[in-house]
């Protein structure tokens, strides 16, 4: 009685000891070159970023590779279909635990040198879980302002172009509070209106 006893509860605990090692839980975070939140209300929002080998004489990256995706997300969901840019293509992503992911697509926009990567699936690790950005956004405005804080006569000198993607910290009515990392490495921490940002979802 004892021995069944006793092997009732090893198994009771290696069943649990399985679980807690694959949960599907999925964290905001960077995996890998992957920016991805999850918010409260079901929604995932992507993005990836890669600049290498800036030219000084012709003004841009030897290699320049950026795209945004999103779906929606539930919690035990283990794969989530998203769509990719505006052009609404399909991708897939494979939560394979809490802190690994992987982004599977073969999307036309995804760029040539690491197309291959995406096609087979790009597995990423997380290295930096956070928790203050509640979204991301894409600006659509041709020369975005940013201001020190909600209020027209707080207009600063700086501006993004459109295409540039931000991650959103705060909203407050027709503002928003963004984060806003340049491919040189220099974070700006302002406040833009509303209106210089794309739909959550373009495909809509």
């Amino acid at each position: 009685m004892n021995n069944i006893i006793s092997i009732s509860i090893a198994l009771l605990l290696l069943t649990n000891c399985k679980n807690i090692s694959s949960s599907k839980e999925l964290r905001s975070g960077y995996y890998g070159d992957n920016l991805l939140i999850v918010n409260y209300s079901g929604k995932l929002y992507g993005q990836y970023e890669f600049h290498e080998n800036w030219s000084e004489e012709l003004k841009y990256f030897e290699h320049e590779c950026k795209f945004y995706f999103n779906g929606s997300w539930k919690s035990g969901d283990s794969i989530v279909k998203v769509t990719v840019n505006e052009e609404c293509s399909s991708g897939y992503l494979i939560i394979q635990n809490d802190t690994t992911i992987i982004f599977k697509t073969d999307a036309d926009v995804v760029c040539d040198y690491v197309m291959e990567d995406f096609e087979k699936g790009y597995e990423c690790l997380l290295r930096k879980p956070i928790d203050d950005i509640i979204s991301l956004g894409i600006i659509k405005s041709e020369k975005c302002k940013l201001y020190d804080s909600p209020c027209e006569e707080a207009i600063s000198k700086s501006y993004i172009i459109k295409g540039d993607y931000v991650s959103i910290i705060n909203a407050k009515k027709d503002w928003l509070k963004i984060k806003y990392n340049s491919p040189f490495g220099e974070e700006y921490l302002k406040w833009i209106k509303k209106t210089d940002l794309y739909p959550d979802n373009l495909c809509k």
